[in-house]
């Protein structure tokens, strides 16, 4: 063996300033908290969204609960549709009259006859099919001598017109109810 390419001694060793050097030392791990302002700022605003977004989903849940039910009552009346087309009539136009004086409290409160269902006709899409539909269910329901001819068209205008009262005005009702 070669002294010259033989490894250093300890002696030899202490002359070497790289076998000085010390190993390498890691940085002390960063803190997940305390975050900067900017995050917090954004975590604030995520729990702000989420909770107004909440707020506003069940307010909407709670505001068209009458409409659920009121559907809900015109498919009972669709499923157990009783024998005498005037006892049906009377249910159909108690609906809706219902679901008027829900919606409408101060215009429907009195109404009965033509004015009623000029209100029917006043605040449905189709006006020409809306007054004649809305025309012979009112006669009907006082007449035990007419009939309803087309049943289903009835229940699926009734259904229309519910529906489309969701979409109107409620300005004077309390912002709570």
């Amino acid at each position: 063996m070669n002294p010259s390419t033989a490894m250093p001694t300890t002696a030899n060793s202490s002359l070497d300033p790289l076998a000085q050097l010390a190993d390498i030392h890691l940085p002390a791990e960063v803190a997940s908290f305390p975050w900067a302002p900017g995050w917090w700022l954004l975590l604030v605003l995520a729990i702000t969204l989420t909770a107004t977004l909440t707020y506003w989903l069940i307010k909407r849940h709670q505001n068209r609960a009458w409409l659920r039910i009121a559907l809900a009552e015109l498919q009972q009346i669709d499923t157990f549709k009783p024998d005498c087309d005037a006892q049906l009539a009377k249910q159909l136009n108690q609906l809706l009259r219902r679901v008027a004086i829900h919606q409408h409290p101060k215009e429907t409160a009195g109404l009965s006859g033509e004015k009623w269902i000029n209100f029917l006709v006043s605040n449905s899409k189709d006006k020409a099919q809306a007054q004649q539909i809305f025309s012979h269910l009112v006669f009907t329901s006082y007449s035990a001598t007419q009939t309803i001819e087309d049943k289903t068209q009835l229940f699926q205008f009734c259904r229309k017109w519910i529906i489309a009262q969701q979409g109107r005005s409620m300005s004077h009702r309390p912002a709570d109810v």
